[in-house]
């Protein structure tokens, strides 16, 4: 996959910047009167009930693949979580997993400490903001392309204000030097 702050080879950017501010405008706006630092702390948590809840078999799983036995079921959601990309962007695509790439623990981290800096997660480093980023789309990505599970609208909707986030703030720091 290419750099994140280079354009990956045959790359047509279709969004000028103004276009890519426009939709952080947008997706920011829309996160922050819907999604309240509350919600990453209600994550974080249940992420730790859960990590607690199958601890045995995490032990186990990890063992069997040769993880270390501290790895939590969060760093193992996170796995599936990448930002959803337009057609148009499909050459920084993950190998493997069409339609999806990853934007890095950097941007993941800018984007969250500029969306919730009030949130205790801002003092985490960079790669652990990004595992709470990753595992809450990895969650969503594996319920509904896996089983196919039914959400409330607004579910479906923080995701998709995530995703418009993540790929302006990833495109606008790639394409324009003032945003790095």
């Amino acid at each position: 996959m290419a750099s994140p702050l280079m354009p990956p080879p045959g790359a047509q950017r279709l969004l000028s910047l103004e276009e890519a501010k426009r939709d952080w405008d947008q997706a920011e706006g829309w996160l922050r009167s819907f999604v309240p630092v509350e919600f990453w702390s209600l994550c974080e948590e249940m992420w730790i009930d859960q990590n607690l809840k199958y601890r045995d078999i995490l032990k186990q799983y990890n063992a069997y693949k040769g993880f270390s036995e501290r790895k939590c079921l969060k760093k193992h959601v996170s796995y599936w979580g990448a930002m959803e990309i337009p057609d148009w962007a499909m050459p920084w695509s993950a190998p493997g997993f069409p339609g999806y790439a990853d934007a890095t623990n950097e941007v993941y981290g800018a984007v969250f400490r500029a969306l919730w800096p009030k949130s205790h997660i801002c003092g985490y480093s960079s790669p652990t903001i990004g595992d709470h980023i990753e595992a809450l789309l990895g969650w969503y990505i594996y319920w509904t392309t896996e089983h196919a599970a039914e959400f409330d609208d607004l579910v479906h909707q923080v995701v998709k204000h995530l995703n418009q986030a993540l790929l302006s703030a990833w495109l606008l720091r790639t394409f324009d030097p003032r945003f790095r």
